[in-house]
């Protein structure tokens, strides 16, 4: 059987849409690029990833009182996941209805 030939072998540079996701939750991120792969099929598109970038993590240290105990503190830790998906759109066009889909409202979409 022949092997699909991946876009971004076939495909310009220039045609690439980078499409940068980022939210606390992974869950959301797959919905997301799900969402994305639809949109993809329906419009004659083509999607190449999504491509895992590090985990951002943040580590909060709260002091309970203002003037209590240096022990006495709030550990709080935050982590951001990103996801990168390339967007190949067809020859017409169709980078406004991007604007149109339905995410998850805590996910943070980055047009690159």
């Amino acid at each position: 059987a022949p092997q699909q030939i991946p876009p971004s072998k076939r495909r310009a540079p220039e045609d690439r849409i980078r499409i940068k996701m980022s939210s606390f939750h992974p869950v959301n991120l797959m919905e997301t690029v799900e969402v994305l792969e639809d949109f993809a099929k329906t419009t004659g598109g083509e999607v190449e990833g999504p491509v895992v970038l590090p985990l951002k993590k943040l580590s909060l240290y709260i002091k309970k009182s203002p003037k209590g105990h240096k022990k006495a503190m709030y550990h709080k830790f935050i982590e951001e996941y990103t996801w990168s998906i390339d967007y190949y759109p067809p020859k017409e066009g169709g980078l406004d209805s991007i604007m149109q889909l339905k995410i998850p409202h805590t996910v943070h979409l980055r047009i690159e």
